[in-house]
């Protein structure tokens, strides 16, 4: 072990998850929050729900592919990525 491995205890550990523990809460009530107001105001059905959570991650991917793809190809003033990057940024 490197000894700045050594020095660090379980409670340095636990202090430094604590920001993730956080933004999973977070995460729970916006979830849990919308797919009610997803089920009642626009009347959808669990399943529907699940189809609308998962739209963001699969347009995500597809994305990322897409545009990866295209500037893979493309030579700009910049490089490759990094037009896309910036006007995407």
């Amino acid at each position: 072990m490197l000894d700045m491995q050594r020095r660090l205890s379980n409670p340095f550990y636990a202090l430094a998850s604590l920001p993730a523990t956080a933004m999973g809460f977070a995460l729970c009530i916006q979830i849990s929050a919308l797919s009610w107001l997803l089920s009642t105001k626009y009347h959808l059905d669990i399943h529907e729900i699940g189809i609308v959570w998962a739209a963001g991650p699969l347009a995500g991917i597809l994305g990322q592919v897409i545009i990866g793809f295209i500037s893979d190809k493309t030579w700009f003033w910049g490089g490759r990525r990094r037009p896309f990057i910036l006007i995407g940024g």
